[in-house]
């Protein structure tokens, strides 16, 4: 997924594949929007995206996920606030009009 996000947005994005050094970016630099897999190393992508809320409330948060049951999802909005949920395999017209919504709503 990371190869595809990259090819879809090219030299607009940073990209992680670990999820800690993308925590540790995220606190470090200003960043607009996040988007992440449910699935990640180590960590979930609900529990990802609530420490990065705590850390930078300002910021859109998305997830994906190729599965997603009423609990995963009432996680990502009541604990990570998450601005929209993909569903992979996602479509690239969609995802590239969710991330300017998403944009546009944090300006």
């Amino acid at each position: 997924m990371k190869r595809a996000i990259e090819q879809a947005f090219q030299a607009e994005i940073t990209t992680f594949s670990d999820p800690f050094a993308a925590m540790n970016f995220v606190i470090s630099n200003p960043v607009d929007l996040a988007i992440v897999d449910y699935k990640m190393p180590s960590i979930n992508g609900v529990d990802f995206l609530a420490a990065l809320k705590s850390a930078r409330p300002e910021m859109v948060r998305i997830i994906m996920s190729g599965q997603a049951d009423s609990d995963f999802l009432k996680a990502a909005i009541n604990e990570a606030e998450v601005f929209r949920f993909i569903k992979i395999p996602w479509d690239i017209e969609e995802l590239h009009t969710i991330v300017y919504k998403a944009l546009k709503r944090q300006n």
